[in-house]
């Protein structure tokens, strides 16, 4: 095939059995999990995920407490997970508390703000 003639593909993707993974689901919640299994289904990869946690769906009237421990979702759904991420969440959400702390602005504070500004793309 010519190169006037190639075709793309549309999405890159690279996924592996005891993969660390990221996704978002249940009422957009992030969660994590290992990659048990991958299969194709029809015409689309589908990755089976352990989570870390279940995912918990409060009881409601008449039902019970339901709770999900592993995931089967569309592959290119799935990236790799990245513990910095998780750290900076953290550290955003430590930042946040001693902004709301404060009870007057100060250079300091300013500062927090700023850089959790600058780390979320908008304001505090």
């Amino acid at each position: 095939m010519s190169a006037q003639h190639t075709v793309d593909a549309g999405i890159e993707m690279s996924i592996r059995i005891g993969q660390r993974v990221r996704h978002q689901d249940y009422k957009g919640q992030r969660v994590t999990g290992t990659v048990q299994g991958i299969a194709v289904e029809g015409r689309e990869l589908m990755a089976l995920i352990a989570l870390d946690r279940p995912i918990i769906i409060p009881a409601s009237e008449g039902c019970r407490e339901i709770q999900i421990h592993t995931q089967r979702v569309p592959a290119h759904e799935v990236a790799p997970f990245d513990e910095r991420e998780e750290l900076i969440a953290e550290m955003l959400e430590a930042l946040r508390g001693v902004v709301r702390v404060a009870d007057r602005a100060t250079d300091e504070f300013d500062a927090a703000r700023a850089a959790i500004a600058k780390a979320t793309g908008c304001g505090a």
